[in-house]
């Protein structure tokens, strides 16, 4: 196994593309740079043309680290791009959720991207989650888009298919990092087309790290004409 040391800090930032975000891509890239992140996780990341342009645009400003779920193009996946060397971290998930998920290590820290499928079709990525797989003990961070969340707070009402198995998460040694920071506060990270809101983009961390976050905000602007999710960022701090 290679050996790294890692930041002593870190920004880890989410954010869905939106069907790979093809003419919008150039943007995208501004945009994320902007961020200052360590790790960006991009779901809805997709290979090919779209994917090529927002690569060499961020491993131009530096993120030369690179580890995609899948290599099929155009299909929607998750890929992770950083600042620091990175080990790719295998998991052991069912072929058809395999580009679900993808998986870096940097020094100590192994950071999952993910992005689950809608309605019960997201089962079996938390059935995955739920046995505590070795891969992800710790200390580690998952992120991305859950595509679900907990009934009557991350949601109006109670919508959200899999709402039990994502509550399960912080059960299990997981805890919502943005909840720790902001309480019982709502705020909303994806709109539906009637005008309801739904927190679905979300950065879970394992306990160890739990008093290493110092930040988890929503950043709506991406809303503008980027894309039609909110980013997520969260800073953890002292991990050496």
């Amino acid at each position: 196994m290679m050996h790294m040391t890692g930041p002593s800090s870190i920004r880890i930032t989410t954010l869905n593309l939106r069907h790979g975000g093809s003419s919008r891509v150039p943007a995208i890239a501004d945009w994320l740079l902007e961020t200052e992140s360590n790790v960006i996780v991009c779901t809805e990341f997709r290979q090919g043309a779209s994917g090529d342009r927002l690569s060499e645009r961020l491993a131009q400003a530096g993120y030369v680290h690179r580890v995609a779920a899948s290599q099929v193009s155009a299909l929607n996946t998750v890929c992770i791009f950083s600042r620091h060397a990175v080990e790719a971290v295998h998991v052991d998930l069912p072929a058809k959720e395999q580009h679900r998920l993808a998986a870096i290590r940097i020094g100590p820290l192994t950071v999952a991207g993910v992005y689950f499928s809608q309605l019960k079709a997201k089962l079996p990525l938390f059935e995955y989650l739920l046995a505590r797989p070795k891969e992800l003990l710790g200390p580690a961070v998952l992120t991305g888009d859950f595509n679900t969340g907990l009934h009557h707070l991350d949601e109006d009402g109670a919508t959200f298919y899999c709402a039990n198995e994502f509550r399960r998460l912080s059960q299990t040694g997981w805890v919502d990092a943005w909840r720790l920071i902001n309480g019982d506060a709502r705020d909303f990270s994806w709109q539906s087309n009637a005008g309801n809101g739904f927190r679905i983009d979300h950065a879970f961390v394992t306990s160890d790290l739990a008093h290493r976050i110092t930040r988890a905000v929503y950043d709506h602007s991406p809303r503008s004409g980027l894309t039609d999710h909110a980013a997520l960022s969260v800073d953890l701090s002292h991990l050496v």
